[in-house]
């Protein structure tokens, strides 16, 4: 199908169920930037990604998960999470699809809408955030780098993306673990909040060469 034939709505609708109680941090800019975007096949793929043991090892109640990888590899493994795994999956990512956008591509795209499709509402004490790393990109740091033909869409997280020492401690979460491709200032900045609030912090940091879709 075409993704002009995708009732946006409904995957909206799934991914803010799937949110559970954290769905005041589910951001609504991509699905309503989709219906400006340019239309092409969206391919109806299922999810191979391989999840990696200590992923898994990590995925326990009063826990909340961050998946800071590209955003395709953080949902395909959020999906996973959320089917298998119970856990509540939050999307994070408030950025504006564009079809000339320096972020967010096809691929993208195909996958928000494939995983939105299959998600599950739980009941669970876990939570899996899903951010998207390439938001902001070294190479487009400043406004002469970004090319003329190109729409800015990065973004930065800020403090209402994500929760407050206040909200974990309402939800009794007691652990956090972190997957990410590399450690980008704005998260870096709220694991270290995390910390001078006693949090157990597990991070681990992806493998380059590896691939999860």
């Amino acid at each position: 199908m075409n993704l002009r034939e995708v009732c946006i709505q409904d995957i909206y609708r799934n991914y803010r169920k799937a949110a559970s109680e954290l769905n005041c941090f589910f951001r609504s800019t991509p699905f309503v930037s989709l219906k400006h975007y340019e239309d092409f096949l969206i391919k109806d793929s299922e999810n191979v990604a391989l999840v990696k043991k200590e992923i898994l090892d990590n995925v326990k109640e009063d826990t909340l998960i961050i998946l800071d990888l590209p955003l395709s590899d953080s949902l395909n493994i959020g999906h996973i999470l959320n089917k298998s795994n119970n856990a509540n999956l939050v999307l994070a990512a408030n950025f504006m699809f564009h079809t000339f956008g320096l972020i967010g591509d096809k691929k993208d795209i195909e996958t928000l809408i494939n995983v939105g499709m299959d998600l599950k509402e739980n009941r669970s004490n876990k939570y899996v955030f899903i951010l998207d790393n390439n938001r902001y990109l070294e190479k487009y740091s400043t406004i002469k780098d970004v090319p003329k033909d190109k729409f800015n869409n990065q973004y930065e997280l800020s403090d209402e993306d994500l929760p407050t020492i206040e909200i974990l401690n309402i939800l009794k979460i007691k652990n956090v673990f972190l997957y990410y491709k590399d450690l980008k200032e704005d998260i870096k900045n709220y694991v270290e909040y995390l910390r001078i609030n006693k949090l157990n912090i597990i991070d681990i940091c992806k493998n380059s060469k590896e691939d999860f879709s």
